[in-house]
């Protein structure tokens, strides 16, 4: 501290150094932080990127994309997605690349691994709940199925069970999380011996599944990885023929190319429940720890209008009471699962029989 006996010069002196440091410290703050990832910066490198001669306007797209910003941007008659990926963005660009090549994903126009930069092609594809009832969407979605499991291999994998484990210890407290330790644990022991690998999309919710024209296209590629094929089709029986079995049927056999053997309707059936509790583990671990102690008290709505507005997109997960009461409707249906005679079944069958008999 300066003292008053000190000269007004040399208050002065150190009064101008100190603003000085401070201009200098933010200028280097804002030097290693990069540009604001905003809508009109969004615009701008698709413009500059892309090269259009016409004038980019960009809307930020809001969906729960922690590890990424995204944005909408449009010339005027065409339209374009930038993602700007926190971290290393080698993984999700060069995914992003072979699906595009594939035909399973969106075309990628511009990629950037250093900054995280990725530009792709608009796809205004959501699943309405007329095209759910649908036999073609099964047929699409088999087919998309078959083009990424056949495709070119991705780089990195998927550990869900790792994650899933860290999730269960670390919620351990929580009520029904030592029952859903026990079930995976079953469920790890059975389907081990029947794994393969797969290039696979690992993330088929129904907000990355389009229906463009006639054809399913997937989006989001930042899970992609070399894993087993069945948790693709497990993902994608639940997100378009979730409570019926008819429509189950039709897009697994469409997938396999023949009648699926009870082996094979037994590993689906038992990767289904893995689905699940992946996806249980994400609501967890997305949920304010206060919410995880009012289990007892959520009220739910019913299965079927809950799958309606999840397809739809109206059921907001941003808000954490949907997302608790999210939570609670996948914990019963996994629950319920458990306890049946199919479950059992399937369990038994897969642990005296090879999946190829």
């Amino acid at each position: 501290m300066i003292e008053v006996s000190k000269s007004l010069f040399w208050i002065e002196m150190m009064g101008n150094f100190r603003t000085g440091l401070v201009c200098l410290l933010l200028l280097l703050v804002c030097a290693c932080s990069g540009p604001r990832i905003d809508e009109r910066y969004a615009a701008t490198v698709v413009k500059q990127e892309l090269s259009l001669p016409t004038n980019v306007t960009a809307k930020e797209l809001h969906g729960g994309y922690s590890w990424a910003k995204l944005f909408v941007a449009t010339d005027g008659s065409n339209q374009y997605v930038i993602k700007f990926i926190e971290g290393s963005a080698e993984r999700e660009i060069y995914n992003s690349k072979v699906a595009s090549d594939e035909g399973a994903g969106p075309k990628v126009y511009f990629a950037d691994v250093p900054k995280g930069i990725l530009i792709m092609e608009f796809l205004p594809g959501k699943i309405t709940w007329q095209e759910l009832q649908s036999d073609q969407l099964d047929l699409s979605l088999a087919h998309l199925l078959q083009t990424i499991h056949r495709g070119r291999p991705f780089i990195g994998g998927f550990d869900a069970p790792h994650m899933i484990v860290n999730q269960i210890q670390k919620h351990e407290s929580f009520l029904p999380i030592a029952r859903l330790g026990k079930i995976f644990e079953r469920l790890q022991k059975t389907l081990t011996p029947h794994l393969v690998t797969t290039p696979c999309h690992n993330d088929l919710s129904p907000r990355n599944i389009l229906l463009v024209g006639n054809q399913c296209k997937a989006i989001d590629y930042a899970d992609a990885g070399q894993s087993d094929p069945y948790y693709d089709v497990a993902s994608a029986v639940i997100s378009v023929a979730f409570l019926n079995p008819a429509r189950e049927n039709l897009l697994f056999s469409t997938y396999l190319g023949h009648t699926p053997s009870s082996t094979e309707k037994a590993k689906l059936y038992l990767m289904k429940q893995v689905v699940w509790i992946n996806w249980i583990c994400n609501d967890v671990r997305n949920l304010p720890p206060e919410y995880l102690q009012k289990y007892d008290s959520v009220e739910m709505i019913p299965l079927s209008d809950y799958y309606k507005e999840s397809v739809e997109g109206r059921f907001d997960l941003g808000n954490p009471t949907n997302r608790f009461m999210d939570l609670k409707i996948k914990l019963n249906i996994l629950f319920a699962n458990a306890d049946s005679q199919e479950f059992a079944t399937a369990v038994q069958l897969l642990s005296k029989q090879d999946l190829t008999e």
